[in-house]
């Protein structure tokens, strides 16, 4: 592959910075920053789909370094079969995302100062699930985007109450 889509990849990557060894956070703040962090990597995946579709010179890129090999080899790899793959792969994830969150709801106790916060993780994970029926990628990556900003809002909120408060939720 060309030095610039691996580059971008390294650039997109180095943020999301996922733990070696899962190990199950104890607090609900651990377990949403979690949950963003697993987004910032589908927002990686995304980019690297899109840029596979639609930049002209990262698809002509593609084609020259990567697909002209494997194609001597018997199996020539196209973006658009990379693309769909990381395309695939980000609803894998958006699954676990799901799970997480369905996992984090049933663990919040109900009481009325965490009443808002439930209330936005419900609205998350219902616009999480519509994603998985979107193929499009400009428009998962501006949902996904979208999804991540309300997920830092709602984070910032447990900050406050557990600041606040000194009782873990």
């Amino acid at each position: 592959m060309g030095n610039t889509l691996i580059s971008e990849i390294l650039e997109y990557s180095w943020r999301a910075e996922l733990p070696l060894f899962r190990r199950k956070p104890q607090s609900v703040l651990h377990e949403l920053e979690y949950v963003d962090k697993y987004l910032q990597i589908v927002t990686t995946k995304l980019y690297i789909a899109w840029n596979l579709s639609y930049d002209k010179k990262k698809r002509m890129s593609f084609l020259a370094n990567v697909t002209m090999v494997t194609a001597i080899h018997g199996v020539p790899v196209t973006p658009d079969m990379m693309s769909s793959m990381y395309v695939r792969d980000v609803q894998g994830d958006l699954k676990a995302v799901i799970k997480r969150l369905r996992n984090l709801i049933s663990k919040i106790r109900p009481e009325p100062k965490y009443f808002k916060i439930i209330e936005g993780l419900h609205e998350l994970l219902a616009r999480v699930e519509g994603l998985l029926k979107i193929t499009d990628i400009s428009v998962l990556l501006k949902e996904v985007e979208s999804i991540r900003n309300s997920l830092r809002r709602i984070i910032d909120e447990v900050r406050i109450i557990e600041t606040l408060g000194s009782t873990n939720i």
